[in-house]
């Protein structure tokens, strides 16, 4: 499994910029009831939001153009239907710092900034908010509650359980929250893409019921998948050579017919794994498939996600967001070939 394109591009280099909105004009005021879940608890998840300015309220504009020869602002709106009267542009306006954060048709529903998510987030799990990271000026926000339950695996290494939501303003970004465990060692996030779930931000309590009850249940199951998956390859021994074979079967070298460019971002990621496989035997002292999908995983992660840029490049946080967002969601072919590999290598179906 090449995870390259021909020209050194990886799945994930594609990042969603966002073009500039019309004029914006028309205000409307939003009205929405709310649930008193605010408290002075540092872990609250309105006093972390308010930290960092994602508390904010929002109004909206609706969209529209000059008519040249009326002089007449012109708003396109629905003729027909359930939706029929509404604008088919409506603006988003962060009202602490007036920006356009967003936009969306008039069909999407009118929202009262984050505070309804951050409502149903805090009555699920109280108290247990980590950070709130707000992007791109408020147009998404990322929620991270510690559920302050810790599991052990082989060889000392801890497993913590974590709730990541994420929401955005303008359905840039779906609302969904995901359970991952968190390797706390190095934070490497492991977990299931099939655990993520959609969840409606409402006032109603079956939403936190529904809420809690989705991230147990598909937490519970990623646990011990995970943990089962651990043990299993801890008990796996892997020498150098193979794990080089195997880097060697799920990153396959160029052709020669590929771009310079496909070139050179294979070589400094399969350097980026192995120099990942040297630390973790060096930290657990260690050779085991454990050791190897870790190292697998945590660089594709880390490094290749984030098309290697350090803390002092240009577009660090840009591409901190998606490399975090990447793994939340799923978008880790690198790391997905490693354990279907590692697999079938327990399992006895491939000789390392």
């Amino acid at each position: 499994m090449n995870i390259f394109d021909s020209d050194g591009s990886h799945p994930l280099d594609n990042a969603d910029w966002d073009e500039e909105p019309m004029e914006p004009h028309v205000e409307i005021e939003p009205v929405i009831e709310h649930v008193n879940t605010f408290s002075e608890n540092e872990n609250n998840v309105h006093v972390q939001a308010a930290q960092v300015g994602a508390d904010f309220t929002v109004s909206y504009l609706e969209g529209g153009y000059q008519d040249d020869v009326g002089g007449d602002f012109i708003v396109p709106r629905y003729d027909t239907g359930e939706y029929k009267g509404q604008p088919k542009v409506r603006y988003i306006i962060n009202n602490r710092t007036g920006e356009v954060i967003g936009n969306h048709s008039g069909r999407y529903p009118i929202r009262d900034g984050y505070t309804s998510n951050f409502e149903v987030l805090e009555q699920s799990f109280p108290n247990t908010c980590e950070s709130v990271q707000m992007f791109d000026g408020g147009r998404r926000v990322l929620v991270t509650q510690n559920l302050n339950e810790t599991t052990h695996l082989p060889m000392g290494d801890e497993l913590a359980r974590y709730v990541y939501s994420v929401a955005s303003l303008d359905g840039s970004k779906r609302s969904y929250s995901v359970p991952k465990a968190l390797r706390i060692s190095c934070e490497n996030q492991l977990g299931l893409a099939l655990a993520i779930f959609s969840a409606k931000a409402t006032k109603h309590h079956d939403s936190r019921l529904w809420l809690q009850s989705e991230v147990f249940a598909q937490g519970d199951r990623q646990m011990a998948d995970v943990v089962g998956m651990a043990t299993n390859f801890t008990n796996q021994a892997l020498t150098d050579a193979e794990f080089s074979r195997m880097v060697a079967r799920i990153m396959p070298r160029p052709l020669e017919s590929d771009s310079t460019k496909a070139k050179n971002k294979w070589e400094k990621s399969r350097d980026a794994v192995e120099a990942n496989w040297r630390k973790e035997v060096a930290h657990f002292g260690d050779r085991n498939a454990w050791v190897a999908y870790n190292a697998v995983q945590g660089a594709e992660q880390h490094k290749i996600n984030m098309n290697f840029r350090t803390v002092s490049d240009k577009g660090y946080e840009r591409g901190l967001e998606k490399s975090f967002m990447s793994s939340l969601e799923g978008k880790t072919p690198l790391a997905d070939a490693c354990e279907a590999y590692l697999k079938e290598v327990t399992e006895g179906l491939l000789v390392a």
